[in-house]
């Protein structure tokens, strides 16, 4: 009856269940990755977090329950995480994934000048110099002259923003300088850009007149 009553005890103190292990979806390069941590029995755990394959930390609890755990994660892009928990009697493995991306950085906005009634193109370019991945960019574009924002989207990754850029077009019927307001939105940022289009007149014919002057 006492060796009966010994393994009762050791069961409840060591065994667990399932639990949880959760971060958001996006993560920004250079803060720290929180993950959410439910262990919904069992006492004595320990576990085992492995980045992209590699053993990076481990955390231990005493009891089940809640916990946080904040921790500096550098690989960049799809980033694969695995959690072994385990105590003297059972072991869980726990897999989950996050995209660690770069805030937006690197763009410019260009303006343009253009004869009213035609196509104004404003454009946007990355630098070489900026920071890889960002992920898919919306953009939203107010060309400032009371008509509809356009809205349309790109990666971050296209080749194409940093040889040609992505050219944005609109077309003006008055003359006058235009403040032209850019937002891009990425799953971790958002970043406000703006420039001005110059819309001018056309010079549709010039008059010359001469006056001869006779003296008498």
């Amino acid at each position: 009856m006492i060796y009966k009553l010994c393994f009762n005890i050791s069961l409840l103190l060591f065994s667990f269940s399932p639990g949880k292990v959760r971060c958001s979806s996006y993560q920004i390069v250079g803060n720290a990755v929180v993950f959410n941590v439910t262990m919904a029995t069992g006492s004595e755990i320990n576990l085992k977090w492995y980045i992209n394959n590699v053993f990076t930390f481990n955390t231990s609890y005493q009891a089940h329950g809640e916990y946080t755990e904040s921790h500096m994660i550098s690989s960049v892009g799809l980033v694969f995480v695995r959690v072994k928990a385990s105590n003297p009697v059972s072991e869980v493995l726990y897999n989950l994934t996050f995209t660690n991306l770069h805030t937006i950085n690197g763009i410019t906005l260009i303006g343009d000048e253009v004869v009213k009634n035609e196509n104004a193109t404003v454009t946007l370019k990355m630098d070489n110099s900026a920071h890889f991945p960002q992920g898919n960019l919306s953009v939203s574009t107010d060309f400032g002259d009371s008509t509809q924002p356009y809205i349309t989207s790109i990666s971050s990754s296209d080749d194409n923003l940093k040889t040609i850029g992505l050219p944005i077009t609109h077309t003006y019927s008055d003359e006058g300088n235009y403040s032209v307001q850019v937002q891009l939105n990425s799953p971790v940022d958002v970043k406000n850009f703006s420039t001005i289009v110059q819309v001018m007149e056309p010079i549709s014919r010039i008059q010359v007149k001469y006056i001869m002057w006779s003296l008498s």
